[in-house]
């Protein structure tokens, strides 16, 4: 049994840990505030103690999301046995986890916070940034409806892209190698970033495609707009659920079309993988021995031909587009 406590589905036996009111939720990370990560740093075993029943609590939340989740695809008839155990909605659980991750990295809280105040400017640019593509694509107050959804999909597109790429190098033009523990924490807020942006958008997704009764297309909406739909939705990693209703709307909206569009295909390997452990069309790869390779495929049939029912190029063609595994790595 699981209780739904502020937003978060947690076992009906698990206790809040202590510390768990001073985790900030539902706003971005602040790089000056962080010292709720402190006891993570403390020579006090109390205090250890109390981080590691954080984890704990992560551990538990993230294990009757998944259970959830399984038993709500499992009533659809829908296989998730292979649905990996994750914090999926809960925020504060991938929180948790990734600052214990990057507080690996440091030897010492003061080093730590140093690191923090030295990313600080650099994370703060990127926000600006998305607040400046917001402010471009914001639809002007006597566009039509279909105007303002146009405007409003190029908006969540744009930011998801530039959220994507972010942590590439560090931005603002600073000379030379970026410092690599600043950049640890750079990375850390912007990443958290990402994530509250791609449940905003799943969502937004999802209540969309009720709304239209079905998977918005041309000529109901433009191809570059249902593109931008198919990019919020793939995306939306911490609602396979959503992801899932989305592709039925797909499916639905391009019966007896062939080739589906592209986007159905990678939609559907994205899902499926996650849900089942293989894919159909080969869109997801890895590096194996040092070479590219599909993830594991269904077999559904000859992987040439199904690549051809969504209107992909050869298996052959398709991992000659990626660098080699040597420079993947």
């Amino acid at each position: 049994m699981a209780l739904l406590i502020a937003g978060t589905l947690v076992p009906a036996w698990a206790a809040p840990p202590e510390l768990l009111d001073s985790v900030p939720v539902n706003e971005p990370v602040d790089l000056s505030s962080l010292d709720w990560i402190a006891p993570r740093f403390s020579a006090n075993a109390t205090e250890r103690t109390k981080w590691q029943a954080l984890l704990d609590w992560t551990a538990e939340v993230a294990q009757a999301q998944t259970n959830t989740l399984r038993e709500s695809f499992e009533a659809k008839g829908v296989d998730a046995s292979a649905l990996p155990e994750h914090c999926y909605s809960d925020e504060r659980c991938f929180l948790i986890r990734a600052a214990d991750d990057v507080a690996s990295r440091f030897e010492s809280w003061t080093e730590f916070k140093a690191a923090a105040s030295a990313a600080q400017p650099y994370v703060q640019s990127v926000r600006q940034a998305v607040e400046v593509v917001s402010d471009i694509h914001a639809p002007r107050d006597d566009a039509t409806a279909s105007a303002a959804l146009a405007k409003e999909l190029l908006r969540r597109f744009t930011n998801d892209q530039l959220m994507r790429n972010i942590t590439a190098e560090l931005p603002g033009g600073m000379e030379g190698t970026p410092q690599e523990q600043a950049y640890e924490l750079y990375a850390f807020a912007l990443e958290m970033d990402g994530l509250r942006d791609d449940a905003r958008n799943i969502a937004y997704a999802s209540d969309l495609i009720r709304q239209r009764g079905g998977w918005p297309a041309p000529p109901d909406v433009s191809e570059d707009s249902q593109e931008h739909l198919w990019a919020l939705v793939q995306h939306g990693d911490q609602r396979p659920d959503l992801q899932h209703e989305a592709l039925l709307a797909m499916e639905a909206r391009f019966a007896g079309q062939d080739p589906r569009p592209q986007q159905y295909g990678y939609l559907y390997d994205r899902i499926m993988l996650k849900l089942t452990g293989k894919q159909r069309y080969g869109t997801q790869v890895r590096c194996v021995d040092g070479e590219r390779q599909p993830q594991p495929l269904d077999e559904t049939a000859p992987i040439d031909e199904l690549r051809a029912k969504v209107g992909l190029r050869s298996m052959e063609a398709y991992l000659a587009r990626f660098p080699d595994c040597s420079v993947a790595q």
